[in-house]
This record gives C-alpha cells, structure tokens and sequence, in this order.
C-alpha cells in the first residue's frame, strides 16, 4: 500500500523479511507468530528485484510482546527469524535492495518512541539522520542509494518539517546528514517547504513522492539527478494541480525511472484514482478499475521494467498490464498460472513485484477478516538464499501496513 508521515501506534510492530528458497510456484500467507495472541496483523511490503527476499511488518495485542520485533523468515515456512541490533521499541521494515542484502525501514527506542530511518546489514543496524529525528527509508537502488522523509530541528532544517532525503551506502558522507532533496514551494505559515519520498528507480536518478505546493496542497512530485549529480524537483505533476485533487503522491518509479506511477483524491473527497505518468513525454493517464469505473483505485508499485503496475481496488489486489493500461485481478492471473490460494483467503493488496515480474508481495484477509502478509511466486528454478541476510538469522517466528502517502 495513508498518513503524512504518520507515527505509527505504539502497539507492536515488526518487520519481516522473507528468502526464497522455493523450487515451484507457490503462495504463502503468514499465521501468527507462536504466542502472539489476538489482533495479530501482517502486511507484505517489498520484495527484492531478484525475488529472494520479501519485508513487511506485523502487530499484535498482545501486550506481552510489546514493542515490536523485527523477523527474517524463509519462504515457504512458518517460522520467522529476528533481526538482529534493532532497538527494543517499535520496527518496521518498507524497503528492500535487489539481492536482499539491505533492509530499510524506520525503528524506534521504548523511551523515545520516536520512530526514525534505519538501513539494516550483515554488520548491522544504521540510523540515518541526526538523533532523535522522526521519518523512515522507503526505497533503495541498485546503487544502494536511499530514500525516505527526515524530519529534524537540527542541524537540518530550524522549522523541524518533513524533507525528502537521499542517501548511498558507501559514499563515504555523514549518514546523520543526508541529503535533503531540493523543495520549490514554501509550507504557508513554516517560511519552508516540506515533502516525502517513497520510491527510487534502479538506476538511482529518479526520486518519486509528493511535496506541498503553495496553497498547502500534497502534490505528487519527482526528483531528478543531472549530469553533474545535483538532484533537481523537476515538477510538482501538472495534470493534478487543479482544485479537483485533494491529495496525491507518487508510490512507484520504473528501473529507468522513465515512468512513475500513484494515486489522487478526487473532487475533495476520500476516493482515489491511480495514474502513470510518463516522464519525457509528460502524459498522464488514468487507470481504469475491471468494472470500468475510474476512481476506487490505488496504485502502489511498479515492475522495473515498466509492464506491471501493483496496488489494490474495492475488489482486491490489482495489477494493471502498462501494454494497454487494463487491470486484472492479481487472485485470477495467479489462479490460471497454476498457484493455489490457501481457501478462505482474499488478496487485498499488492505492494511489490520482482524484477522479473514473477514474485509479488501484500496483504490478504481470511473469511473472518483477519489480515495477513502474503507471497505468491510463479517462479520454477530455485533461488539461492542471499549470504549476507542469512548471516543475520537468529530464531524465531514473522511479518502492518502503512501506505505511502499522507493525508490531512
């Protein structure tokens, strides 16, 4: 999958990372953890571009696992995995790199509670930004280069307002000091600007969220790296400036970063509808529902390669063909493809698709409505667990969801 960077409610939260290790097609939700009680929610996030790997977060009521942990966990189990040097308050994992050897999400302390972005390693955890700031890391390149939202008094900004930060592992910079991408349009009554970024194209040059506009209004925005390595706001998208569109944000980028993809409210209310946007020619084009209807629609994530876009309808978990724009349901498309949904269970949503289209990542309820991550994978050749996330298993049991935008 929607708060303005919202801080999460301090019941327990905890992310999950889940390696293929799969030689057939399959499909897996994730019951709870043992112990975990009532209440117990899961959402998938990301998956890896090379399927291995899949990140998310769960919660439960059970006051006696209060705050959160962070899992690791094989797909195809039922067990799950802690993280290792993750603080003991809340954690939450949104992002993943490539081959699964970076988790990124936000993390807190129980004294705090102040939820902040961290990257996770084999040699373990950072946190980004200066102590103590509040934001999250969303999305990663194949450079390893970072984005999310930071919000600090100082020494980044005075007014303590969300900013759109990058970062790259390796380069050899301040990791409390990431770069805050460039915002054109001040906050009214902050004398700043403020803004948020969730997705990364592969290729590192391409940075899509959303940023207020003058008046106030969140505006799906995208940020673009010249030649010289300066980043740019290259456009507060056009086609959703005027007074129908309450909200809107950018979810997704392609590998290329030549297509991005997200969702407006329309005509001041709660419905959304989702969009592409292509980035040369500046079109826009709205995505239709299966029954035709344009609004009711969410588009979450797009495929590297630009054929696939993710995200959810009143009828489930969607994906729209870019080939002609049409959406199908992600339940038919895997059902005809020979995966069989656990029974009773109702795909909700899809957030991540791998690299070679093949490997999704969400959430689904059952008859009774309980929510759940899911994977589903129509991969048939096995894929080798990555070394560097395996070192960090330590024993345990799994995988709520928050979506990539904000709201007023």
């Amino acid at each position: 999958m929607h708060p303005k960077f919202v801080i999460l409610p301090t019941a327990a939260l905890a992310l999950a990372a889940i390696t293929t290790s799969a030689s057939a097609a399959f499909f897996q939700v994730y019951a709870p953890f043992p112990g975990a009680g009532t209440g117990f929610v899961s959402y998938g996030y990301a998956v890896s571009g090379d399927g291995s790997t899949a990140v998310g977060t769960a919660r439960t009521s059970n006051a006696a696992l209060n705050p959160g942990i962070a899992f690791i966990a094989h797909v195809g189990d039922t067990t799950i995995s802690a993280v290792p040097g993750l603080p003991s308050g809340i954690s939450i994992a949104y992002g993943v790199s490539y081959d699964g050897s970076v988790i990124l999400g936000q993390d807190a302390t129980a004294t705090t509670g102040t939820l902040s972005p961290f990257y996770a390693t084999a040699s373990g955890i950072v946190q980004i930004g200066p102590a103590n700031n509040s934001g999250a890391a969303y999305g990663i390149s194949r450079n390893n280069t970072i984005t999310g939202i930071v919000t600090s008094t100082t020494p980044l900004d005075s007014n303590a307002v969300q900013h759109a930060f990058v970062y790259t592992l390796g380069s050899g910079l301040d990791v409390t000091t990431p770069t805050l991408l460039p915002e054109t349009q001040p906050l009214p009554g902050k004398g700043d600007a403020t803004s948020n970024s969730v997705a990364i194209s592969e290729s590192g040059t391409v940075v899509a969220g959303w940023a207020h506009n003058s008046q106030g209004k969140q505006q799906a925005a995208i940020w673009t790296q010249d030649s010289g390595g300066t980043w740019v706001e290259d456009t507060l998208i056009p086609q959703l400036t005027n007074d129908q569109f309450k909200h809107d944000s950018a979810t997704g980028v392609s590998g290329d970063g030549s297509l991005v993809v997200g969702w407006a409210n329309v005509n001041n209310s709660s419905t959304t509808q989702s969009f592409i946007y292509d980035v040369l020619s500046t079109n826009l084009t709205t995505l239709s529902s299966i029954n035709g209807i344009g609004t009711g629609t969410e588009a979450l994530t797009i495929s590297a390669d630009g054929t696939l876009i993710g995200g959810s309808d009143s009828s489930g978990a969607v994906f729209w063909d870019t080939a002609d724009n049409s959406e199908h349901s992600l339940a038919d498309y895997l059902t005809a493809n020979g995966i069989a949904i656990t029974p009773g269970w109702t795909l909700k949503g899809l957030d991540s698709i791998s690299d070679d289209d093949k490997t999704f990542t969400g959430w689904a309820t059952d008859a009774s409505g309980n929510r759940e991550a899911f994977v589903a994978s129509l991969t048939s050749t096995a894929v080798p667990e990555p070394a560097s996330v395996a070192t960090l298993l330590v024993g345990a049991t799994i995988l709520i969801r928050r979506r990539k935008s904000c709201q007023d």
